[in-house]
């Protein structure tokens, strides 16, 4: 029920009222007219035709859209009489139009422009790291390893704890084949880093205080009522350690492509500006600002 409020009240947001200029501007299909504009058949159809299902209810949600648009265009209707600041309201919206139109330019132009990432070199995120990496502390523990979570039931449970702890391809490939039964959760992160705290939450609540540096032979087992529980840590870092480059690699990544967004968007605006200058489209009448543009 809920859901389909929500969803209502989007569309109707998004529903483009026909706002008559004269009589002859009346639509043939209109279903309710509320000052000088309509909500019609088209609009209802719309709507309805937007992907989703709703069975033997969707006259009844046709309704519903009709009532919420006559009492949206009202409210809208007297507010608008009686509301003592409208002027400075629509300048908000009016301001809101121009920031979206330009917000929506700008994002098609760098989506367009390929040197926003390509400029991006291995070398240069490299170098970046390389000599900034006081920069890059981890306000996590970050781990690599193999999780496994199973039913105290489980009849290879003695050969389960033997591969894990073995963590040769073999091994891992027994226990991959035996992870595919709905009895077994498994998390393979040996290559790549990941969050101790999101790993630490497929575990029982004691994980969260483990010394990493007291697990012998880097396994370590933990068990409740119904499942027992099998980490094998590889690798791990501290919270206040420096990242490793393959950790920290994606974060300077996105923080060059936002920098060349920046960059490549402060010249689009000015470029913009000059080329209103040439063809007059654009015209200073205080020379010190012409200046600023040459």
């Amino acid at each position: 029920m809920y859901k389909k409020v929500s969803i209502l009240l989007l569309i109707l947001i998004l529903i483009t009222n026909a706002c008559k200029k004269s009589d002859t501007d009346v639509p043939d299909d209109v279903i309710a007219r509320v000052g000088d504009c309509y909500i019609t058949h088209r609009d209802v159809n719309r709507i309805l035709s937007n992907g989703a299902s709703y069975g033997n209810d969707s006259i009844k949600f046709a309704r519903s859209i009709v009532d919420a648009w006559v009492e949206r265009q009202l409210l809208s209707l007297v507010a608008a009489k009686n509301i003592p600041n409208i002027d400075e309201i629509e300048e908000k919206v009016n301001e809101y139009r121009y920031s979206l139109i330009i917000h929506e330019y700008i994002k098609h132009m760098i989506a367009g422009n390929k040197n926003v990432v390509d400029l991006i070199s291995s070398d240069s995120i490299r170098n970046f790291y390389n000599n900034n990496k006081s920069q890059f502390c981890l306000n996590y523990p970050i781990v690599k390893g193999i999780l496994l979570r199973v039913e105290n039931t489980e009849p290879e449970l003695g050969s389960l704890k033997n591969w894990i702890k073995q963590g040769t391809s073999s091994a891992i490939e027994h226990i991959e084949k035996r992870s595919l039964k709905n009895t077994i959760y498994y998390q393979y992160f040996q290559d790549t880093w990941a969050d101790w705290t999101k790993i630490a939450s497929f575990l029982p609540a004691s994980a969260n205080k483990l010394d990493f540096r007291s697990i012998k032979n880097n396994y370590i087992e933990f068990s409740d009522n119904n499942y027992t529980y099998m980490l094998k840590i590889s690798e791990f870092l501290e919270k206040g350690e420096i990242m490793p480059f393959d950790f920290a690699v994606a974060s300077i990544r996105d923080m060059f492509v936002m920098a060349n967004q920046q960059k490549y968007e402060k010249e689009l605006r000015k470029s913009l500006i000059t080329e209103a200058l040439d063809d007059n489209t654009l015209q200073f009448y205080d020379s010190t600002m012409i200046k600023n543009y040459k």
